[in-house]
Protein backbone atom coordinates (compact mmCIF):
# COMPACT_ATOMS: atom_id res chain seq x y z
CA UNK A 1 0.00 0.00 0.00
CA UNK A 2 2.24 2.66 0.29
CA UNK A 3 2.41 6.21 2.45
CA UNK A 4 4.34 4.44 5.47
CA UNK A 5 1.01 2.10 6.42
CA UNK A 6 1.86 -1.62 5.15
CA UNK A 7 5.50 -1.36 6.33
CA UNK A 8 5.27 -3.59 8.72
CA UNK A 9 2.40 -5.37 6.88
CA UNK A 10 4.20 -7.38 4.22
CA UNK A 11 2.23 -7.84 1.39
CA UNK A 12 -1.10 -7.09 0.74
CA UNK A 13 -3.61 -10.04 1.68
CA UNK A 14 -5.59 -12.42 -1.13
CA UNK A 15 -8.77 -11.11 -1.50
CA UNK A 16 -11.58 -12.89 1.10
CA UNK A 17 -15.22 -12.67 -0.18
CA UNK A 18 -17.52 -10.51 2.14
CA UNK A 19 -19.48 -12.96 4.16
CA UNK A 20 -22.46 -13.33 6.26
CA UNK A 21 -23.79 -14.54 9.53
CA UNK A 22 -26.38 -15.86 11.48
CA UNK A 23 -30.25 -16.86 12.73
CA UNK A 24 -32.82 -15.45 14.62
CA UNK A 25 -31.74 -15.63 18.47
CA UNK A 26 -30.70 -19.04 18.58
CA UNK A 27 -27.63 -20.65 17.77
CA UNK A 28 -27.55 -22.62 14.23
CA UNK A 29 -25.63 -25.04 15.46
CA UNK A 30 -24.88 -26.51 19.01
CA UNK A 31 -21.67 -25.70 19.97
CA UNK A 32 -19.74 -28.10 22.33
CA UNK A 33 -18.62 -27.78 25.82
CA UNK A 34 -14.98 -28.67 25.78
CA UNK A 35 -12.83 -29.14 28.70
CA UNK A 36 -9.28 -28.49 28.88
CA UNK A 37 -6.94 -27.34 30.88
CA UNK A 38 -7.21 -23.04 31.48
CA UNK A 39 -6.01 -20.79 28.95
CA UNK A 40 -5.61 -17.12 30.39
CA UNK A 41 -4.13 -14.41 28.65
CA UNK A 42 -0.72 -14.83 30.31
CA UNK A 43 -0.60 -18.42 29.05
CA UNK A 44 -1.10 -17.81 25.13
CA UNK A 45 0.81 -14.61 25.66
CA UNK A 46 3.85 -16.83 26.55
CA UNK A 47 3.26 -19.03 23.84
CA UNK A 48 2.94 -16.68 21.61
CA UNK A 49 6.09 -15.20 22.47
CA UNK A 50 7.61 -18.61 22.34
CA UNK A 51 6.21 -19.98 19.57
CA UNK A 52 6.03 -16.84 17.52
CA UNK A 53 3.82 -16.75 13.82
CA UNK A 54 1.70 -19.46 13.34
CA UNK A 55 2.27 -18.67 9.43
CA UNK A 56 3.94 -21.69 8.59
CA UNK A 57 2.64 -24.36 10.66
CA UNK A 58 -0.51 -26.73 8.43
CA UNK A 59 -3.86 -26.31 9.32
CA UNK A 60 -6.61 -24.75 7.18
CA UNK A 61 -7.41 -20.75 7.69
CA UNK A 62 -10.72 -20.02 7.53
CA UNK A 63 -9.99 -17.53 4.03
CA UNK A 64 -11.37 -20.55 2.05
CA UNK A 65 -14.65 -20.83 3.70
CA UNK A 66 -15.01 -17.35 3.95
CA UNK A 67 -14.62 -17.26 -0.35
CA UNK A 68 -17.00 -19.61 -0.26
CA UNK A 69 -20.16 -16.91 0.01
CA UNK A 70 -21.60 -15.17 -2.19
CA UNK A 71 -20.06 -11.34 -2.16
CA UNK A 72 -22.25 -8.57 -0.52
CA UNK A 73 -22.24 -4.85 -1.62
CA UNK A 74 -22.76 -2.27 1.23
CA UNK A 75 -26.70 -1.76 1.80
CA UNK A 76 -27.19 2.21 2.91
CA UNK A 77 -23.38 3.01 1.33
CA UNK A 78 -23.37 6.45 2.67
CA UNK A 79 -23.76 5.86 5.92
CA UNK A 80 -20.53 7.34 7.47
CA UNK A 81 -18.98 4.36 9.88
CA UNK A 82 -16.12 4.74 12.48
CA UNK A 83 -15.26 1.61 13.61
CA UNK A 84 -14.74 1.45 16.82
CA UNK A 85 -13.16 -1.39 18.07
CA UNK A 86 -10.39 -3.66 15.89
CA UNK A 87 -7.18 -5.29 16.45
CA UNK A 88 -3.99 -5.70 14.67
CA UNK A 89 -1.98 -8.51 15.19
CA UNK A 90 1.58 -9.02 13.61
CA UNK A 91 1.46 -12.25 13.71
CA UNK A 92 -1.53 -15.05 14.72
CA UNK A 93 -1.68 -17.21 17.65
CA UNK A 94 0.43 -20.48 17.57
CA UNK A 95 -0.51 -23.60 16.64
CA UNK A 96 0.00 -24.71 20.11
CA UNK A 97 -2.95 -21.75 21.39
CA UNK A 98 -5.07 -22.66 18.55
CA UNK A 99 -5.06 -26.71 19.93
CA UNK A 100 -6.36 -25.43 23.41
CA UNK A 101 -9.97 -26.01 23.35
CA UNK A 102 -10.39 -23.31 25.35
CA UNK A 103 -9.17 -20.59 22.27
CA UNK A 104 -10.99 -23.01 20.45
CA UNK A 105 -14.55 -22.43 22.45
CA UNK A 106 -13.49 -18.42 22.27
CA UNK A 107 -11.98 -17.32 19.13
CA UNK A 108 -12.74 -20.48 16.96
CA UNK A 109 -12.00 -23.88 15.49
CA UNK A 110 -8.38 -23.56 14.07
CA UNK A 111 -10.33 -24.52 10.30
CA UNK A 112 -12.29 -21.42 10.39
CA UNK A 113 -10.49 -19.06 13.15
CA UNK A 114 -8.31 -16.07 11.69
CA UNK A 115 -6.72 -16.15 14.79
CA UNK A 116 -3.86 -17.67 13.23
CA UNK A 117 -3.37 -15.07 10.99
CA UNK A 118 -1.32 -11.84 10.34
CA UNK A 119 -3.74 -8.67 10.61
CA UNK A 120 -1.89 -5.51 9.95
CA UNK A 121 -3.05 -2.15 8.22
CA UNK A 122 -3.05 -3.91 5.02
CA UNK A 123 -5.35 -6.68 5.90
CA UNK A 124 -7.70 -4.08 7.41
CA UNK A 125 -8.21 -1.81 4.32
CA UNK A 126 -8.77 -4.81 2.29
CA UNK A 127 -11.77 -5.74 4.71
CA UNK A 128 -13.00 -2.44 4.57
CA UNK A 129 -12.45 -1.21 1.34
CA UNK A 130 -16.04 -0.47 -0.50
CA UNK A 131 -17.28 0.39 3.63
CA UNK A 132 -17.46 4.28 4.03
CA UNK A 133 -15.53 3.89 6.68
CA UNK A 134 -13.66 7.14 7.90
CA UNK A 135 -11.80 6.33 11.27
CA UNK A 136 -11.00 3.35 13.46
CA UNK A 137 -10.60 2.69 17.00
CA UNK A 138 -7.71 0.64 17.99
CA UNK A 139 -8.09 -1.54 20.81
CA UNK A 140 -5.01 -3.08 22.87
CA UNK A 141 -4.58 -6.45 21.90
CA UNK A 142 -0.74 -7.45 22.92
CA UNK A 143 0.86 -6.25 20.06
CA UNK A 144 3.67 -3.97 19.45
CA UNK A 145 5.08 -4.31 23.10
CA UNK A 146 8.94 -3.43 24.04
CA UNK A 147 11.24 -6.11 24.71
CA UNK A 148 14.30 -4.32 25.50
CA UNK A 149 15.32 -5.74 28.68
CA UNK A 150 16.08 -2.03 30.04
CA UNK A 151 12.15 -1.61 29.64
CA UNK A 152 10.07 -1.81 33.02
CA UNK A 153 7.93 -4.65 33.00
CA UNK A 154 4.98 -2.32 33.24
CA UNK A 155 6.01 0.04 30.71
CA UNK A 156 6.58 -2.57 27.93
CA UNK A 157 2.58 -1.96 26.84
CA UNK A 158 3.56 1.47 25.51
CA UNK A 159 5.17 0.29 22.72
CA UNK A 160 1.59 -0.76 21.25
CA UNK A 161 0.58 2.64 21.52
CA UNK A 162 3.62 4.54 19.57
CA UNK A 163 3.25 2.05 17.33
CA UNK A 164 -0.22 2.65 16.62
CA UNK A 165 0.31 6.37 16.67
CA UNK A 166 2.70 5.89 13.67
CA UNK A 167 0.48 3.78 12.13
CA UNK A 168 -2.22 6.59 12.55
CA UNK A 169 0.26 9.82 11.79
CA UNK A 170 1.07 7.47 8.37
CA UNK A 171 -2.11 7.00 6.99
CA UNK A 172 -3.37 10.62 7.30
CA UNK A 173 -0.55 11.12 4.29
CA UNK A 174 -2.36 9.04 2.43
CA UNK A 175 -6.16 8.32 1.28
CA UNK A 176 -7.04 5.97 3.50
CA UNK A 177 -9.35 6.52 6.34
CA UNK A 178 -8.15 7.50 9.46
CA UNK A 179 -6.60 4.10 10.83
CA UNK A 180 -6.15 3.96 14.89
CA UNK A 181 -7.95 7.87 14.93
CA UNK A 182 -7.99 6.87 19.10
CA UNK A 183 -5.93 4.16 20.70
CA UNK A 184 -7.19 2.52 23.86
CA UNK A 185 -3.99 1.06 25.32
CA UNK A 186 -3.12 -1.67 27.85
CA UNK A 187 -3.20 -0.71 31.32
CA UNK A 188 -2.66 -2.96 34.66
CA UNK A 189 -4.39 -0.93 36.63
CA UNK A 190 -3.36 -3.03 39.48
CA UNK A 191 0.11 -2.07 40.04
CA UNK A 192 -0.33 0.58 42.75
CA UNK A 193 0.01 4.10 42.46
CA UNK A 194 3.25 5.12 41.77
CA UNK A 195 3.54 2.39 39.01
CA UNK A 196 0.05 3.24 37.18
CA UNK A 197 1.11 6.65 37.12
CA UNK A 198 3.84 6.15 35.25
CA UNK A 199 2.30 4.02 32.95
CA UNK A 200 -1.00 6.29 31.98
CA UNK A 201 1.63 9.18 31.53
CA UNK A 202 4.24 7.21 29.48
CA UNK A 203 0.74 6.76 27.13
CA UNK A 204 -0.03 10.18 26.91
CA UNK A 205 3.21 10.63 26.20
CA UNK A 206 3.31 8.01 23.08
CA UNK A 207 0.37 8.96 21.25
CA UNK A 208 -1.41 12.31 20.38
CA UNK A 209 -4.22 10.00 19.55
CA UNK A 210 -4.55 7.99 23.20
CA UNK A 211 -7.91 8.15 24.56
CA UNK A 212 -8.45 5.48 26.59
CA UNK A 213 -7.35 2.23 28.26
CA UNK A 214 -8.56 -0.83 28.60
CA UNK A 215 -7.64 -3.68 31.56
CA UNK A 216 -9.78 -6.32 31.19
CA UNK A 217 -11.82 -8.25 33.50
CA UNK A 218 -14.05 -11.15 31.73
CA UNK A 219 -14.16 -14.15 33.98
CA UNK A 220 -15.73 -17.21 33.71
CA UNK A 221 -14.64 -19.53 36.50
CA UNK A 222 -14.58 -22.06 33.61
CA UNK A 223 -11.44 -23.38 31.96
CA UNK A 224 -13.28 -24.40 28.75
CA UNK A 225 -13.19 -20.82 27.55
CA UNK A 226 -10.41 -18.11 27.72
CA UNK A 227 -10.65 -15.84 30.78
CA UNK A 228 -8.73 -12.33 30.82
CA UNK A 229 -7.76 -13.05 34.41
CA UNK A 230 -8.74 -15.52 36.78
CA UNK A 231 -10.49 -13.23 39.56
CA UNK A 232 -13.82 -13.12 39.36
CA UNK A 233 -14.30 -10.03 41.03
CA UNK A 234 -11.73 -7.80 39.76
CA UNK A 235 -13.85 -5.21 39.12
CA UNK A 236 -14.22 -4.42 42.99
CA UNK A 237 -10.73 -4.86 43.87
CA UNK A 238 -9.45 -2.00 46.29
CA UNK A 239 -5.95 -1.76 44.20
CA UNK A 240 -7.59 -2.00 41.23
CA UNK A 241 -10.17 1.01 41.37
CA UNK A 242 -6.93 3.10 42.51
CA UNK A 243 -5.57 2.45 39.62
CA UNK A 244 -9.70 3.29 38.17
CA UNK A 245 -9.44 6.74 39.65
CA UNK A 246 -6.20 7.88 38.20
CA UNK A 247 -7.60 6.95 34.71
CA UNK A 248 -10.33 9.16 36.14
CA UNK A 249 -8.16 12.15 37.17
CA UNK A 250 -6.83 12.45 33.68
CA UNK A 251 -9.77 12.62 31.79
CA UNK A 252 -9.68 9.05 30.02
CA UNK A 253 -11.62 6.90 28.98
CA UNK A 254 -11.73 3.38 30.73
CA UNK A 255 -12.99 0.43 28.19
CA UNK A 256 -14.04 -3.10 30.02
CA UNK A 257 -14.02 -6.29 28.52
CA UNK A 258 -16.37 -8.37 30.77
CA UNK A 259 -18.64 -11.48 30.84
CA UNK A 260 -22.35 -11.14 31.97
CA UNK A 261 -21.20 -12.12 34.83
CA UNK A 262 -19.71 -8.90 35.67
CA UNK A 263 -21.95 -6.43 34.51
CA UNK A 264 -23.29 -5.95 37.94
CA UNK A 265 -20.25 -5.42 39.19
CA UNK A 266 -19.46 -2.93 36.34
CA UNK A 267 -22.38 -1.01 37.31
CA UNK A 268 -20.95 -0.48 40.86
CA UNK A 269 -17.62 0.59 39.30
CA UNK A 270 -19.84 3.32 37.18
CA UNK A 271 -21.24 4.48 40.17
CA UNK A 272 -18.40 4.73 42.12
CA UNK A 273 -16.70 6.92 39.31
CA UNK A 274 -19.50 8.70 37.64
CA UNK A 275 -17.29 10.98 36.17
CA UNK A 276 -15.26 8.13 34.33
CA UNK A 277 -16.92 7.58 30.72
CA UNK A 278 -16.77 3.57 30.73
CA UNK A 279 -17.14 1.30 27.31
CA UNK A 280 -18.40 -1.92 27.85
CA UNK A 281 -17.24 -3.93 25.25
CA UNK A 282 -19.09 -6.57 23.07
CA UNK A 283 -22.43 -5.89 25.06
CA UNK A 284 -21.16 -7.37 27.91
CA UNK A 285 -20.15 -10.24 25.99
CA UNK A 286 -22.81 -13.23 26.96
CA UNK A 287 -21.16 -17.08 27.37
CA UNK A 288 -22.56 -19.95 25.44
CA UNK A 289 -19.93 -22.31 25.36
CA UNK A 290 -18.48 -24.79 27.89
CA UNK A 291 -20.64 -24.68 30.92
CA UNK A 292 -23.25 -21.82 29.46
CA UNK A 293 -24.20 -23.62 26.98
CA UNK A 294 -26.41 -23.53 25.24
CA UNK A 295 -27.41 -19.43 24.68
CA UNK A 296 -30.65 -18.61 23.55
CA UNK A 297 -32.96 -15.30 24.09
CA UNK A 298 -35.64 -17.27 25.92
CA UNK A 299 -35.91 -19.39 28.35
CA UNK A 300 -32.48 -19.78 29.41
CA UNK A 301 -30.72 -18.07 32.79
CA UNK A 302 -27.34 -17.00 31.20
CA UNK A 303 -29.78 -14.59 28.69
CA UNK A 304 -31.85 -13.53 31.43
CA UNK A 305 -28.35 -12.73 33.90
CA UNK A 306 -27.54 -10.64 31.21
CA UNK A 307 -30.54 -8.90 30.40
CA UNK A 308 -31.17 -7.60 34.08
CA UNK A 309 -27.01 -6.96 34.67
CA UNK A 310 -27.68 -4.74 31.25
CA UNK A 311 -30.54 -3.29 32.57
CA UNK A 312 -28.66 -2.11 35.59
CA UNK A 313 -26.09 -0.50 34.20
CA UNK A 314 -27.86 1.09 31.61
CA UNK A 315 -29.02 3.08 34.53
CA UNK A 316 -25.61 4.57 34.92
CA UNK A 317 -25.03 7.44 32.71
CA UNK A 318 -21.20 7.65 32.14
CA UNK A 319 -21.48 4.30 31.09
CA UNK A 320 -21.58 3.64 27.14
CA UNK A 321 -22.18 0.41 25.06
CA UNK A 322 -20.50 -1.53 21.77
CA UNK A 323 -22.87 -3.30 19.74
CA UNK A 324 -20.40 -6.04 18.40
CA UNK A 325 -18.36 -9.08 19.57
CA UNK A 326 -21.81 -11.39 19.31
CA UNK A 327 -20.08 -13.06 16.79
CA UNK A 328 -17.01 -14.32 18.52
CA UNK A 329 -17.14 -17.91 18.91
CA UNK A 330 -18.08 -17.32 22.84
CA UNK A 331 -21.38 -16.72 22.43
CA UNK A 332 -22.21 -19.99 20.68
CA UNK A 333 -24.74 -18.04 18.52
CA UNK A 334 -22.71 -18.63 15.35
CA UNK A 335 -21.22 -21.79 15.72
CA UNK A 336 -19.13 -21.20 12.15
CA UNK A 337 -17.02 -24.78 12.72
CA UNK A 338 -20.57 -26.22 12.17
CA UNK A 339 -21.32 -24.74 9.31
CA UNK A 340 -20.72 -25.76 5.60
CA UNK A 341 -20.36 -21.95 4.17
CA UNK A 342 -20.84 -18.39 5.59
CA UNK A 343 -24.19 -17.09 7.13
CA UNK A 344 -25.50 -13.97 5.37
CA UNK A 345 -26.10 -10.50 6.64
CA UNK A 346 -29.52 -11.47 6.91
CA UNK A 347 -28.88 -14.16 8.57
CA UNK A 348 -26.31 -12.31 10.98
CA UNK A 349 -29.36 -9.61 11.66
CA UNK A 350 -31.97 -12.01 12.79
CA UNK A 351 -29.55 -13.81 15.18
CA UNK A 352 -28.59 -10.40 16.73
CA UNK A 353 -31.61 -8.69 16.19
CA UNK A 354 -33.52 -9.81 19.91
CA UNK A 355 -29.55 -8.72 22.05
CA UNK A 356 -28.73 -5.22 19.97
CA UNK A 357 -32.92 -4.39 20.19
CA UNK A 358 -32.41 -4.98 23.92
CA UNK A 359 -29.06 -2.98 24.34
CA UNK A 360 -30.44 0.02 22.00
CA UNK A 361 -33.96 0.08 24.24
CA UNK A 362 -31.69 0.21 27.62
CA UNK A 363 -29.62 2.39 26.84
CA UNK A 364 -30.60 4.32 23.77
CA UNK A 365 -28.96 5.35 20.43
CA UNK A 366 -27.13 7.66 21.93
CA UNK A 367 -24.80 5.71 24.09
CA UNK A 368 -24.44 2.96 21.34
CA UNK A 369 -21.96 2.08 18.78
CA UNK A 370 -21.00 -0.29 16.18
CA UNK A 371 -17.86 -2.15 16.28
CA UNK A 372 -16.01 -4.63 13.93
CA UNK A 373 -14.30 -6.47 16.35
CA UNK A 374 -12.05 -7.69 13.93
CA UNK A 375 -10.04 -9.71 13.11
CA UNK A 376 -11.82 -11.76 15.73
CA UNK A 377 -15.27 -11.85 14.54
CA UNK A 378 -13.72 -12.48 11.23
CA UNK A 379 -14.05 -15.81 12.62
CA UNK A 380 -18.21 -16.09 11.63
CA UNK A 381 -18.39 -13.36 8.68
CA UNK A 382 -16.78 -11.20 6.37
CA UNK A 383 -16.71 -7.57 6.87
CA UNK A 384 -19.09 -5.49 4.64
CA UNK A 385 -21.89 -9.29 5.66
CA UNK A 386 -21.20 -7.84 9.72
CA UNK A 387 -21.98 -3.96 8.52
CA UNK A 388 -25.00 -4.77 6.77
CA UNK A 389 -26.16 -7.04 9.58
CA UNK A 390 -25.39 -4.35 10.89
CA UNK A 391 -27.82 -2.14 8.85
CA UNK A 392 -30.44 -4.24 8.82
CA UNK A 393 -30.77 -4.79 12.35
CA UNK A 394 -31.15 -0.34 12.29
CA UNK A 395 -33.62 -0.47 9.33
CA UNK A 396 -35.62 -3.73 10.79
CA UNK A 397 -36.37 -1.59 13.86
CA UNK A 398 -36.69 1.21 12.33
CA UNK A 399 -34.31 3.81 13.38
CA UNK A 400 -34.20 7.80 12.49
CA UNK A 401 -31.60 9.01 10.54
CA UNK A 402 -30.45 10.81 13.13
CA UNK A 403 -30.22 7.29 15.15
CA UNK A 404 -28.11 5.65 12.44
CA UNK A 405 -25.61 8.26 12.34
CA UNK A 406 -25.33 8.32 16.40
CA UNK A 407 -24.93 4.40 16.16
CA UNK A 408 -22.55 3.88 13.35
CA UNK A 409 -20.40 7.38 14.05
CA UNK A 410 -21.89 9.87 16.13
CA UNK A 411 -21.18 8.08 19.78
CA UNK A 412 -18.02 7.13 19.07
CA UNK A 413 -17.05 10.55 17.90
CA UNK A 414 -18.18 11.57 21.46
CA UNK A 415 -16.80 9.31 23.22
CA UNK A 416 -13.55 9.29 21.63
CA UNK A 417 -13.18 12.50 20.90
CA UNK A 418 -12.75 12.43 17.05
Amino acid sequence: MGCGVSASSASAPPPTARSSSVSAGTPMASTPALVSTSADAEEVGALRSASGSSDDDDYESGAAWLASTPTETPIMPLVSIVDAHHHFFTSGFPKQALGMPAIANSFGAANRTHMGNRYMPAELVCDLADNNVTHTVFVTCGEFWDKADDVPKHLRCVGETRRCQEIADAALTCALPHLCAAIVAHADLSLGKEKVDELLDAHISAGANLRGVRDNAAASGDDAIFNATKDLNKLANSDFRAGVEEVMRRGLTYDCYIFHLQLEQLADLASTFPELTIVCNHGGSPLGVGTFAPLTWEDNETAAQWRAGVTKLAKCPNVFMKLGGFTMPATGLIASHNLAKPPTSREVADTLAPWFNFLMDNFGTDRCMFESNFPVDKTSCGYTTLWNAFKRVTLDRGCTDDEVAMLFAGTAKRVYRL
